[in-house]
């Protein structure tokens, strides 16, 4: 490696350097450390102007360094401002260079190159690389560094043509990076690429860099962003690509960079999937076809012929074809089409068949074709790793034999090349023996290269796999730019993966071969020590692979003997190897062989070998191998091993681990012992206390340089952890072995080995995780929290792994502990330097954030935070609203820097002035001088920072909404003042929350605008309907009108992002339908917005030129999406302002209109569009063998190749614009408006086709989304699709050609019904209710049409209603003569649709209805839900079910309503005895005879049943069931053990049969009658008033009666007179006061004897008068003005009653009235008397009256001053 190691240390200086002297520094001096470390790179580059590849290796290595500081300290520690600065002095840097480069000009483009060019092109490069990732950090607020003057754009696009290779490669991924973080200049980098591909067509440098260019781009439109790119820009690089493939050999100098250029344009086209390539896989195949012969015979004979140029182009057009092959072949899609497999065939023959004349090709024409033919071996084995085995089922003997070349370097006698694989294989506990270091630090980029073994670092040339450029990330945080290695390494580490997925599938008889072949090969290759090491570990390589594979396969065990002992003698021999990689790779591949052979015996005796070994050899490499193989064995196949074995392993590793003379072997028996303990389980417990005891007596006596030990002591501890699991919490025997855990955790704590002291961490967490109580919870927390801060990237990761996990349990705990590390003031500051920032442990995880790009810890990070916002958001809310308004608000770091300079020099000064003063001031100074130290190192909140920062804004929000008070201002300010501010609620800050809000969607950040914007929407949605307690009738959103529409207005500008509109769009339509605007100027503004976006659906936007047509569609569906919320709002509004009073003040919006009133104007050219959109999303909806045909043609908004892409918008889209559809189609009666303009591109695909069709797309719709089965569909997009069923039916014309289709009706109601059935929220099934409701009126006004139609009177219709009216329609009289509601081949009319589905809603919410069912076991455990403690919605919804239940006779026939009326009174009848059902845990004891509105509701149908008794032949069975049904009820009556019920509802309902059913219904069983007697007399005799009210005012009713009140009169008449008795006495006695309900029974008494008296025979009519009278002249309370004044109030009312009662008797009955005076004269004086005082009172009364009148009638003085009309005399 020559002085690399040096070199490496050299740039780790530099970096730390530059963070001793901090990020202001930095800034301050970033242009000297950029020119002097690209100065650094140009020198470097001298050094690669060689043919010697070691040389070459270190030139690379250098510049790797290089890349590495800049990395470091640019990309690390500047603020998105300073590393925008950055980038423009990169710019600068990169101009100088370019210039100096002998880029050639017109035919001379291609001149040859000179050590300046390598010199410039390695300064180029590392500039390149370091804007490449500068743009995406900064985001596409970099956008101006590449739009204005700056020259940079321009400086790249030279760079594609300079006379390097790796600098164009570097340049198009600089561009494909700048593509990245600034969507919108993907297209016009495209659009300049393409014309120079053809202005420059015979520069074969030009032709490599612009197509490399053009290929890096498009895939970078396939990154993260999916805005993309048009559709034709792909199809014009698949054309270009095709015309380069073609022409590739007309001029020899070109062919090569048209091949490389052609295969790999096309590789980037397959990369943007089957969308796109799909259909043009045909022509791509077809390529790859001409790349290779035409089979492998013709390959064979082509070997004798060509020259050395004739085979480069060759293997380069199919390196590039395999290269295609294997993108076609990652798309499950695309190899599935078009027998994409079947085609690769031939090819992989071919490859196989040239790659086997590899020899004779170097001895022919030189070590050129070495490369060329790596190429080709490498993207064969990759597309064969992709391939399912079978399709390459021939060629496994072929390729074995060239995997064993490559894998035994037989190709090349002098390679040394060592696989790299093991480090990534190993990523367990074994890790510590090879290197822990690897991929675990910062520094990974430059350290990893210290790590590997020396044979296998190959740093590679990036041009060598242009493949790269477009597989590589470049769309994640910590995505740097592609690196990769040496062809030579590339090739060998695939020929290792490709042989263990192909080994496993040949036949014994090959295996044997080949492991022979490789045992034979090894024993060769004495003389070259290196080159034997290399080969050995390639070989375990590759039998650790195989049998993995195998093993992993589960198909057949390896049951050759032969096999077994030649693959043991192989792979034992490495244990005794010197090489610690070389053990530890064959300890693995031999307890693989063992899992592979399956047998117990098999790992018996490998076990005792390694046993033996151990006995026998006491040196230390022998026993390192031996022990390793034992803990590998016991990782694979511990199970089949024997008790004993295990013993024997445990005891042999303890002696091991204690030998401290040597601390490999230490080592090594201790990562074995951590493997047995890992997997060991159960069978290992017994063995965990002596293994405890072992590792703490070395813990303690191990000296702490002998890191390797400890490592090893450390991991098997987390291993005993793991062994020992929940066991570690039950208290007793465990105590010791938990104190020793934790005594143990506590010292590798305080180790100083960066991965000892993270394991120490993982330790106390999985110790958290089983024994939580027995974990120092404070100390733990402190101790993490420390170590948040620390250099090492492993100690970071695993701290906040743990704090993770705790905070998920105790947030609020974790943060108190926490909070001893932050500082409390300027003063203390001083003391110590502490841990964590002011703003506490959430400020510190805020902060790394902005540092880390680790994946894994950035997820930890950001999972950490939202545990915190949700566990501690209520106690903090205040802390967390101001540390995202911290985070959100900072922007400028000049700014900053400027301001801490300016401060610090006042604060000089300040010193300079005081020095007199008190020395306090010193302290201070020093206190701020430290804080500044402190924030030296810290980076200003970036990007992705910013927009986690608001999905935590959201968090919180969505955590308050638990709780009231955080969306009430005048609760939360009123529970504010009683906790004495305390308590701390979300609406206190809501101008903090559209603050950040506001901010966040002004940005310069598209997706930080877009979370902006969304955050903004959630503040409109949960405060829309606060109101301002201090402006009554204002809401208090109303005060930042001005900040919404200001962060809206930047949203709808003719250059914004298609995914910014789209959600501004959505945030608009929530404002406006929010109704917070109370003047309707004030909505204007925002109104106005999505006015001006009306330009781009109808004229067409610039993006459509910038962006794929799937981004034009989302934009153009959120704009209808967006009016057609406003549309339905506007119309509820309307509705409301015409229903309610309050309503139309508030929707008025003071009196200058109303929200339809701006709207409407835009809906007549809406509506087109609206149905265009809904028949795309139709479309999209189709099973795919229908939709295939149908999406070819595209839609209105999209087109065949966007259908996929776009499908997910429609499904967001369509159902608020299928509910405004149908609400402005139901208004307008199905009449679109004459002269809608549609967009061009909308009208010539989309045709209105009527009518009809209009209606069955709108029904189709709505009912495929309630039938839909294959996706989880949301409750709300369900109810707007039952609303748009219910608004479309409230149209005449809708129900009219809905019931010309019976069997739509039919099906709609089935899909309703499925939708209650299987759905549990109340909304939805109410609104399924609704829309029955709108069907059923839909089916009487068909009955309607169709019964008063004459035409066979000649009476006829006018033409113009005849065109309107079906000719067809339903006609109602279901079930026919048979009365069968449902046809014997079981199909449904609409009255039993309608039966089955209200049925359902019914019981699903009052099951007990069913009671037949209940007696049955299966449903014994159904919850009853009592009626009384039903919630509102459902008893609505119980109501709305019985109003349609009674409605369905009339779509019947007479003999179908027989058949059904006994279910209709079968339900009822469960309604009032279900609303009569006592209930014993009811707050309310003392409501007899009260009325539910379910029983109400109940009773209410009974009488619209019964009142209506047939005139036809069902007569009779009508009565039947009627008598039944009255006989049932009476039934309820009776005393039942089993349930307690309310009689006097019973009664109730008794009452209504007996005054609406006819008279036989209720004679007819004398039964029936008998019980209703005595249940009237028990009623009549309750201690109850309210019964005594109820059944008097029954009485009354049926007494009334024509026809049978004398029957009745007969046995309950004289019951009354107990009753009046009861209370005539009462009001007699002058002791007792009567009530007001006593008053209320008089009358009712008084009524009663009326109607008796009504309806009494003449002759007996005076003598109830006489009662009657006599009863009325007893309550006369007063016959004097002095009687009247001692008469209390209700006496009063009682005379009044009595009066006025004698006054309509007098009246109604004069002849007997007077007779019944004239008997009694006492009864006479006493009647004169009270008649002349009330009409003494009543005149009094009047003149009283009059007397106030006159008071109040303001007087009208005459004027003093008499005015003189001039001129009126003459």
């Amino acid at each position: 490696m020559g002085r690399s190691d040096i070199r490496i240390g050299v740039s780790i200086c530099y970096v730390e350097m530059v963070r001793e002297m901090g990020s202001t520094w930095l800034e301050k001096h970033v242009r000297a450390v950029c020119s002097h470390m690209v100065d650094l790179a140009s020198k470097c580059g001298h050094l690669a102007y060689t043919q010697n590849a070691a040389h070459v290796t270190e030139a690379l290595i250098i510049r790797r360094c290089i890349s590495f500081i800049l990395r470091q300290t640019v990309g690390a520690l500047l603020g998105e401002n300073a590393q925008t600065i950055g980038c423009k002095l990169l710019g600068e840097l990169l101009g100088q260079y370019v210039d100096l480069t002998s880029i050639g000009t017109g035919d001379n483009l291609d001149s040859s190159v000179d050590s300046n060019d390598y010199a410039n092109g390695y300064a180029v490069i590392v500039i390149l690389q370091e804007i490449s990732v500068l743009v995406r950090q900064i985001g596409s607020s970099v956008m101006s560094l590449f739009t204005e003057a700056t020259g940079i754009m321009e400086n790249i696009f030279k760079c594609l043509t300079h006379p390097l290779a790796s600098v164009r490669y570097s340049a198009a991924w600089c561009l494909r990076c700048v593509a990245t973080a600034v969507p919108n200049l993907m297209t016009p980098l495209i659009d300049r690429c393409l014309p120079r591909l053809d202005q420059m067509s015979s520069s074969s440098r030009a032709i490599s860099g612009f197509s490399m260019a053009l290929a890096a781009l498009i895939a970078a439109s396939n990154d993260s962003s999916k805005l993309g790119v048009p559709y034709a820009k792909p199809l014009k690089v698949l054309d270009l690509a095709e015309e380069m493939l073609r022409t590739a050999t007309q001029q020899p100098k070109l062919t090569i960079a048209k091949l490389e250029s052609g295969w790999n344009l096309i590789n980037s086209l397959i990369h943007l999937g089957p969308s796109v390539m799909k259909e043009h896989l045909p022509r791509v195949m077809k390529l790859w076809k001409a790349a290779f012969p035409r089979s492998a015979r013709e390959a064979e004979t082509e070997n004798s012929r060509g020259d050395a140029f004739s085979w480069q182009c060759a293997m380069v057009a199919q390196a590039g074809a395999l290269s295609v092959m294997e993108a076609v072949a990652s798309e499950p899609e695309l190899c599935s089409t078009s027998n994409a497999l079947e085609t690769m065939k031939v090819p992989i023959e071919c490859s196989l068949v040239m790659m086997s004349q590899v020899g004779n090709l170097i001895k022919s024409y030189g070590n050129e074709m070495r490369q060329a033919n790596s190429v080709v071996r490498i993207r064969l084995y990759r597309l064969l790793l992709l391939l399912p085995h079978k399709s390459f089922e021939g060629s496994y003997v072929a390729l074995l034999r060239e995997l064993v070349a490559d894998i035994t370097l037989s190709d090349n006698s002098q390679s040394t090349m060592t696989t790299s694989l093991p480090m990534t294989q190993f990523t367990g506990v074994e890790k510590v023996l090879i290197s822990p270091l690897y991929n675990a630090t910062d520094y990974s980029m430059v350290e990893d290269l210290l790590q590997t073994p020396i044979s296998s670092v190959a740093i590679g040339n990036v041009e060598e796999d242009l493949s790269n450029l477009i597989r590589a990330s470049a769309s994640q945080i910590g995505d740097s730019w592609p690196e990769n290695e040496s062809e030579a390494l590339t090739c060998l580490n695939t020929a290792l993966l490709t042989y263990g997925k192909v080994f496993p599938l040949v036949n014994n008889k090959h295996k044997l071969q080949i492991t022979n072949h490789f045992y034979d090969t090894i024993q060769t290759a004495t003389k070259n020590v290196p080159r034997k090491q290399a080969i050995f570990m390639n070989v375990l390589t590759a039998k650790l692979l195989a049998y993995k594979t195998l093993c992993e396969q589960r198909g057949p065990k390896l049951e050759n003997e032969e096999l077994q002992k030649s693959s043991f003698k192989l792979i034992s021999s490495s244990l005794s190897n010197t090489c610690p990689m070389t053990r530890l790779i064959g300890a693995e591949a031999l307890a693989r062989l063992a899992q592979a052979v399956g047998l117990p015996q098999y790992v018996a005796e490998t076990a005792q070998y390694c046993f033996n070994m151990l006995n026998s050899c006491k040196d230390e490499v022998n026993r390192c191998g031996h022990v390793l193989a034992l803990g590998c064995l016991h990782r694979h196949v511990g199970s089949l091993g024997s008790g004993q074995h295990l013993n024997t392993g445990v005891s042999v590793m303890l002696a091991l681990a204690e030998e401290n003379k040597m601390p490999k072997v230490q080592t090594c028996a201790l990562v074995a012992m951590a493997l047995i303990a890992e997997t060991g389980s159960g069978m290992f417990r017994v063995f965990v206390e002596t293994t405890l005891s072992s590792c703490l007596k070395l813990l303690i006596s191990t000296p702490t340089f002998v890191v390797d030990v400890v490592q090893g002591i450390s991991k098997c501890l987390t291993a005993l952890i793991t062994c020992v699991g929940p066991e570690l919490s039950c208290p007793g025997v465990i105590d010791g072995v938990r104190t020793s855990l934790l005594a143990a955790c506590a010292i590798q704590l305080s180790h100083s080995d960066p991965f000892v002291q993270a394991e120490a961490i993982s330790g106390l967490q999985q110790m958290h995780l089983f024994a939580p109580r027995y974990v120092h919870m404070a100390q733990l927390v402190v101790d993490i929290s420390s170590l948040l801060t620390s250099t090492h990237l492993v100690i970071r990761r695993q701290a906040v792994s743990c704090l993770r996990q705790l905070v998920q349990r105790e947030s609020k705990e974790v943060r108190n502990h926490a909070q001893v590390l932050v500082p409390q003031g300027i003063v203390e500051t001083n003391k110590k330097k502490f841990a964590l920032p002011e703003s506490g442990l959430e400020g510190a995880l805020f902060g790394m954030l902005d540092t880390e790009v680790n994946k894994e810890l950035r997820v930890h990070l950001q999972e950490t935070l939202v545990s915190l916002v949700q566990g501690t958001s209520g106690e903090l809310l205040n802390n967390w609203l101001m540390l995202c308004k911290e985070i959100l608000a900072t922007s400028n770091d000049h700014g900053l820097a400027r301001k801490k300079e300016e401060k610090k020099e006042r604060v000089e000064e300040d010193g300079d002035d005081e020095d007199d003063e008190e020395g306090d001031d010193d302290t201070n100074l020093a206190g701020i001088s430290s804080l500044m130290e402190e924030d030296r190192g810290k980076v200003q909140p970036r990007w992705p920072t910013k927009v986690f920062t608001m999905e935590i804004v959201n968090r919180l929000m969505s955590v308050c909404d638990t709780e009231r008070a955080h969306l009430d201002m005048a609760l939360a300010k009123e529970l504010q003042i009683t906790s004495v501010g305390k308590n701390d609620y979300l609406v206190l800050h809501l101008s903090d929350l559209v603050r950040m809000s506001f901010m966040a969607a002004t940005s310069d950040n598209s997706l930080l605008r877009i979370a902006g914007l969304k955050s903004l929407e959630e503040v409109i949605i949960r405060f829309s309907s606060c109101p301002e307690p201090e402006f009554p009738g204002h809401m208090i959103l109303e005060q930042f009108q001005a900040q919404v529409g200001a962060a809206l207005r930047p949203a709808f500008t003719d250059d914004t992002p298609s995914n910014v509109t789209s959600v501004a769009c959505q945030v608009c339509s929530t404002w406006i339908g929010s109704g917070v605007a109370r003047d309707l100027n004030d909505l204007k503004r925002v109104h106005q917005l999505l006015v001006s976006s009306l330009n781009k659906l109808k004229h067409g936007s610039i993006n459509v030129q910038l962006y794929s047509e799937s981004a034009a569609t989302l934009e153009k569906l959120s704009i209808l999406k967006a009016w057609a919320e406003v549309y339905v709002t506007a119309i509820e509004q309307d509705r409301m302002k015409n229903e309610n009073e309050e309503a139309r003040d508030h929707y008025e919006y003071n009196g200058s209109g109303s929200l339809l009133s701006l709207v409407e104007p835009e809906t007549n050219s809406l509506i087109a569009y609206w149905l265009a959109t809904l028949n795309d999303a139709a479309l999209l909806a189709l099973p795919a063998h229908y939709s295939e045909k149908f999406l070819s043609r595209g839609g209105a908004f999209f087109n065949a190749h966007s259908a996929e892409a776009c499908r997910e918008y429609y499904q967001l889209c369509w159902p608020p614009i299928l509910l405004a559809c149908s609400t402005w189609l139901s208004k307008n009666n199905f009449e679109l408006p004459s002269g809608i303009e549609l967009s061009p591109e909308t009208g010539s695909v989309w045709r209105d086709e009527g009518n009809i069709s209009r209606f069955y797309l709108l029904i189709g719709i709505a009912v495929e989304s309630l039938s839909n089965k294959t996706r989880q569909i949301e409750d709300e997009t369900i109810q707007m699709s039952v609303k748009s069923l219910t608004r479309l039916l409230s149209c005449e014309w809708c129900q009219m050609h809905l019931m010309s289709d019976v069997p739509a009706a039919i099906e709609i109601l089935c899909v309703l019904h499925r939708s209650v059935l299987t759905r549990d929220c109340l909304t939805t099934q109410l609104q399924c209710i609704e829309c029955v409701r709108s069907i059923i009126d839909a089916a009487q006004l068909a009955m309607r049409i169709c019964a008063s139609r004459d035409i066979s009177n000649g009476n006829m219709e006018n033409a113009d209603t005849l065109r309107k009216i079906p000719n067809v329609l339903f006609s109602g009289s279901e079930g026919g003569n048979e009365g069968q509601i449902i046809n014997e081949g079981g199909v449904k009319t609409v009255s039993y649709a309608v039966l089955e589905l209200v049925v359902c809603a019914i019981f699903k919410q009052m099951p007990q209805i069913n009671s037949a069912q209940l007696k049955t076991n299966s449903l014994a455990a159904l919850h009853l839900r009592k009626v009384g403690r039903l919630p509102a919605e459902s008893t609505h919804l119980v109501i709305k079910s019985m109003q349609i239940l009674v409605q369905i006779p009339s779509l019947c026939s007479p003999q179908a309503k027989v058949t059904v009326l006994p279910v209709i009174m079968y339900l009822l009848l469960g309604f009032i005895r279900e609303s009569a059902r006592l209930d014993e845990g009811s707050i309310q004891t003392d409501r007899a005879g009260h009325l539910s509105a379910i029983a109400a509701a109940a009773i209410q149908s009974i009488r619209n049943i019964v009142s209506q008794p047939p005139d036809d032949e069902t007569a009779i069975s009508w009565k039947t069931i009627m008598r039944n049904a009255f006989y049932s009820v009476l039934n309820m009556a009776e005393e039942n053990e089993r349930i307690q019920l309310d009689k006097c509802v019973i009664m109730l309902a008794a009452v209504v049969f007996t005054t609406s059913a006819p008279v036989d219904v209720v004679l007819g069983h004398q039964e029936s009658f008998s019980k209703l007697i005595v249940l009237l007399k028990r009623h009549l005799q309750s201690d109850n008033v309210a019964v005594v009210m109820k059944t008097l005012q029954s009485l009354g009713s049926i007494f009334g009666r024509k026809g049978f009140g004398g029957i009745f009169v007969k046995y309950l008449g004289k019951e009354i007179m107990p009753v009046v008795k009861r209370y005539t006495l009462k009001v007699d006695n002058e002791n007792e006061k009567i009530t007001e309900s006593d008053l209320a029974i008089v009358q009712e008494c008084m009524k009663v004897i009326e109607v008796l008296a009504m309806n009494a025979k003449d002759g007996k009519r005076i003598h109830v008068i006489s009662l009657y009278v006599q009863l009325l002249v007893r309550f006369l309370r007063a016959t004097s003005h002095t009687e009247w004044r001692k008469v209390g109030t209700i006496e009063k009312k009682l005379h009044e009653m009595a009066i006025g009662r004698l006054n309509s008797a007098a009246l109604m009955w004069p002849t007997e009235f007077k007779k019944v005076v004239e008997w009694n004269k006492e009864l006479k004086a006493r009647v004169e008397s009270a008649l002349l005082l009330q009409s003494t009172r009543h005149s009094h009364q009047i003149s009283m009256a009059r007397t106030q009148e006159v008071k109040t009638t303001p007087v009208v003085q005459q004027p003093r001053i008499r005015l003189t009309m001039f001129g009126a005399d003459t």
